[in-house]
């Protein structure tokens, strides 16, 4: 799992390039996680610690 701050995603995120990086949720414009195709989204954690999905 990838998590980048905001300010560092011209530095940190290349889209389209890395098959890893296939998707992207943002939370309150704070966080930014990536992460893998395989996973579904009920996997990916946001800052506030709440699951994202059903």
């Amino acid at each position: 799992m990838f998590i980048q701050n905001r300010s560092g995603l011209a530095d940190g995120l290349k889209f389209g390039t890395d098959p890893l990086m296939v998707s992207f949720v943002v939370h309150e414009h704070v966080t930014v996680i990536i992460h893998n195709a395989s996973l579904q989204c009920s996997d990916v954690i946001v800052n506030s610690g709440a699951p994202i999905g059903n």
